[in-house]
Parts: structure tokens; C-alpha cells; sequence
């Protein structure tokens, strides 16, 4: 009961300190979720999940779009940017860009975000992993909301939208919700949430994430437990996100969550893999006749 009134606190304050939920965090274009839901957050399950920019607006243009995902309890497992800090396949597979009308623009890239918006220097020689949240807000963490300030009264040029609902606190109690047979505050507590970033960048020709526009992310392998994605983003081309260029995040009511076992669908076997999958298993049944009757 406790945990449902504090998320259910965290939700409503998130309601009323200006939130126009500008970057949504969806299931992936084309699903249901992809341009808004009421997941409060939303459940992420496939492997795949989209970026939306809820502002409609035709100046807003985010060249540079970080990803950020927090991990409960984390044990280094993005720490080099590969599957389980294996050193092995990528974390993200891959990154594609849709218009408004959800029509493929391109495929973009990802890679490190080390210093862009003011970001705070990874842990990490290779650049994904910056640290445990213990406590706070998560872009003030990061050094990424614009003036190192997030909104609490109402969002303006200065301030970061949806920014101030997105903290340690409100994020544990969504888990607790949303994952209790994962993480419970009595037998299986959250005390850290280690925090990756990506950066997201367009194709060539492409000038990033517009009004009503998506990016959709394709991860490779399981999710660790409870895996919460938001993003952050600036207009206009000052990476400092000084100036007029004006900051877009997501409140944690827009945030994605990543239940575990979220995996990316396998690929479907080749009509002549079948084949020779069948006349395996057919062989092996013939062995296995030929024994039988041996004895």
C-alpha cells in the first residue's frame, strides 16, 4: 500500500510541475504506445522502444539525442557499451529515424556522449557508463539540465520540461510497482541505479528529431531487470544547451521500463536453414531407430 500512495504521489506531482511530456519513450513505431500512452511509465517488451517528440512545433529540431538508461542494482552491465560489458555485441543494434508520419527516414549511429549539453565525464575508459544514482534527480546527475536546473513550478527557455519528476525516488517506487517480483523495498531493495548514456545521431542529410518525429532503437540480447529508459535533447546547434537553444527530457511518467526477459525477436530462419534444421532432426531420429533395434 505504501508503495502504491508514494508512486501514486510521484505521478500526480509529475502532472503539476509543467509537463508536457515532450520526449516520450514508446514501444517502437507502429505499436500502440509509439506517440503516447498511459503506461505511467510504459512497458517496453520487445526489445524495441522509440523516442517520440511530443512538440509539434516546426522549429524544434534535436540534432544530438541522448539516450539514457538506468539500471537497478546495476553490476556493470553496459559498461563498455556491449551486452553484458562482454566486450562483445553492441548494446543497441540499431537506430533509424522516422518522420511525422511514422515513413523511415534513415539509418542514424550511436556511440559516446561524453561532454555534449554539459554532460558529466563517464566512469568509464570507453564511455557509456556514468556512475550509481543514489539519490536526487537524474539530469542534475548527469550536469544535463539546461543551468543545471529542472522545473518545479512551471518549464521555461531555462528550464528542462518533465526534468524534475525524473528522480531516484520516484523511479524506485515505479519499479516497486511495476516489478514486484523483482524488486521489493523489504527482501529485494533498490540502493543504486547505475545510469548509461548513448548518443543518437541522425543520417546524413537528416537534421535530427523534429516536431511529432521518432527514433526508433533496436537493442540487442535480454534487458537487465528493470531497465528504464528516458532522453534528453537540445534545438538548434549549441551542444552546450546555453543560450536560446531550448532543452526537451521526459518525466518519468513518459519514461520506458524494460521488464525482464524484453528481447529482441530472433530472426527468422532462412527457408534452406529450416531444410537442413529438418534433415538433422530427421537423421538423428533414423540413429536413434537403428540403436533401438540394435538392442
Amino acid at each position: 500500500m505504501t508503495v502504491a500512495l508514494t508512486l501514486a504521489s510521484a505521478l500526480a506531482k509529475a502532472d503539476t510541475i509543467g509537463d508536457p511530456a515532450t520526449l516520450h519513450i514508446g514501444g517502437g513505431v507502429g505499436t500502440a504506445c509509439a506517440a503516447g500512452c498511459a503506461g505511467d511509465p510504459n512497458l517496453i517488451t520487445t526489445g524495441v522502444l522509440d523516442i517520440y517528440q511530443n512538440t509539434g512545433s516546426p522549429n524544434v529540431q534535436i540534432t544530438d539525442t541522448l539516450l539514457i538508461i538506468g539500471i537497478p542494482n546495476d553490476t556493470g552491465f553496459f559498461a563498455d557499451g556491449t551486452v553484458n560489458g562482454s566486450g562483445g555485441a553492441s548494446v543497441i543494434n540499431a537506430v533509424k529515424f522516422y518522420d511525422s508520419g511514422s515513413t523511415l527516414i534513415g539509418t542514424g549511429s550511436h556511440g559516446s556522449a561524453s561532454g555534449l549539453y554539459g554532460l558529466t565525464a563517464p566512469t568509464t575508459t570507453k564511455g557509456y557508463f556514468y556512475g550509481d544514482l543514489t539519490s536526487g534527480n537524474m539530469y542534475q546527475f548527469l550536469n544535463l539540465s539546461k543551468g543545471n536546473t529542472v522545473c518545479t513550478t512551471g518549464c521555461n527557455s531555462t528550464e528542462a520540461p518533465g526534468g524534475a519528476s525524473e528522480t531516484f525516488d520516484n523511479w524506485i517506487a515505479a519499479e516497486y510497482a511495476d516489478e514486484p517480483s523483482s524488486f521489493d523495498p523489504v527482501n529485494h531493495p533498490i540502493t543504486k541505479i547505475g545510469m548509461y548514456v548513448f548518443l543518437l545521431t541522425p543520417p546524413s542529410g537528416d537534421d535530427g528529431l523534429g516536431g511529432h518525429e521518432f527514433i526508433n532503437i533496436t537493442f540487442n540480447g535480454i534487458s537487465p531487470e528493470g531497465a528504464m529508459a528516458i532522453a534528453y535533447g537540445c534545438d538548434g546547434t549549441d551542444d552546450s544547451c546555453t543560450g536560446e537553444p531550448n532543452p526537451y527530457a521526459t518525466p518519468i511518467t513518459e519514461a520506458g521500463l524494460m521488464p525482464p526477459g524484453s528481447v529482441t525477436p530472433s530472426p527468422v530462419p532462412e527457408p534452406a536453414s529450416l531444410f537442413l534444421l529438418g534433415s538433422g532432426l530427421l537423421g538423428l531420429g533414423r540413429t536413434v531407430r537403428k540403436k533401438i533395434k540394435r538392442i
